[in-house]
């Protein structure tokens, strides 16, 4: 079973979304998605999860995809397929 988190990105120049799966996901917060989603149903925990509280006001630079779906179909989310932290 594949997860991902999808991500809302805002700078001076405007606001993106980004879907980052798993291993990125793992990789940024050192917990992966599926673990999170475990703690989440044994704590019968439905709300926002809090690990994802740590994505808040990173500086990130991201290396995307924007794929042949994206740009026929006008679909404005795009996949993350590297990032890394800024200081």
């Amino acid at each position: 079973m594949r997860f991902k988190v999808q991500v809302r990105v805002h700078d001076e120049s405007g606001s993106v979304s980004f879907v980052m799966f798993d291993r990125d996901v793992q990789k940024f917060l050192g917990l992966a998605a599926s673990d999170i989603r475990e703690r989440q149903v044994n704590a019968n925990d439905t709300g926002f999860p809090h690990e994802l509280f740590r994505l808040v006001d990173k500086k990130v630079a991201f290396k995307i995809v924007v794929s042949e779906f994206n740009l026929k179909n006008d679909y404005r989310v795009y996949t993350v397929q590297k990032h890394v932290m800024i200081q």
